[in-house]
């Protein structure tokens, strides 16, 4: 065997850097193309989220004005607010009691509410829908109805 001379050790340095080379470039390829995939990928996510985010905004803006809505059907109502005219003005009325337990029962249902409750001056109970559901009122929303009764408005307050 003969020594190799320096033609083909220039030739083996020469393959080897072309080699070294190649390979720098197919990693400096990669690492680009990976992070622009990446960049590319977390813009789709965050386009996704936005979408969402901005369609939940709606649906919630969309369920208070329903509620808001639920809320105007009592809200200056004549003839509910006739029912409950005579109904304070004759407190034995039961025909009247039975027609304002009617009213509210039909919107309980129609609107699937757990309960309606109808507030009367100072924050006292009136009426609720069901009459046998007797679950405690937060301090918060009780502390607030004469608040809301003084803004003759239908208004949300805290859960």
């Amino acid at each position: 065997m003969n020594p190799p001379d320096s033609t083909e050790r220039r030739a083996g340095r020469g393959f080897t850097l072309v080699f070294a080379l190649l390979a720098a470039g197919i990693a400096t390829a990669g690492i680009f193309s990976y992070r622009t995939c990446e960049r590319h990928f977390r813009t789709g996510i965050e386009q996704e989220l936005s979408a969402i985010a901005d369609l939940k905004v709606s649906q919630l803006a969309q369920w208070r004005t329903e509620r808001l809505g639920d809320g105007s059907l009592f809200f200056q109502n004549a003839p509910f607010s006739a029912l409950v005219r005579r109904f304070l003005e004759k407190p034995g009325d039961a025909e009247a009691q039975r027609q304002i337990q009617t009213w509210l029962r039909k919107c309980q249902m129609m609107y699937r509410y757990d309960q309606i409750r109808c507030w009367m001056f100072e924050a006292s109970l009136a009426w609720r829908s069901p009459p046998a559901h007797r679950a405690e009122v937060a301090s918060a929303v009780s502390q607030g109805i004469p608040e809301v009764l003084r803004s003759g408005r239908v208004a949300f307050q805290d859960f």
